[in-house]
């Protein structure tokens, strides 16, 4: 069951991360406090001008990994359900 919370959370994860980079497209402004040099792909970039400049988003790609995280979502809660009714049934079996 903790695995599948596990996945249901990075699965959670990666579809909110993918659409935070389709909402930020082509989106322009002053770097956010605190924020160090950025790392993953699709992050907001230092912009010349001392802003932030958001990298160009492939609306396909972005679709693409939207759909897979909510798969792989959808699969986490399958298995949660059939964990717990196996649990359900041990204890069952037990009473």
């Amino acid at each position: 069951m903790r695995t599948s919370l596990a996945g249901m959370t990075a699965a959670s994860s990666r579809f909110e991360a993918s659409a935070g980079r389709v909402a930020a497209a082509g989106v322009s402004g002053p770097m956010p406090a605190g924020t160090d040099a950025p790392t993953a792909p699709g992050a907001l970039q230092p912009a010349p001008s001392g802003g932030v400049a958001m990298p160009e988003v492939s609306f396909a790609a972005e679709a693409v990994e939207q759909m897979t995280a909510k798969a792989a979502y959808q699969a986490s809660v399958a298995t949660f359900r059939a964990a717990n009714e196996m649990t359900r049934d041990v204890l069952d079996l037990l009473a």
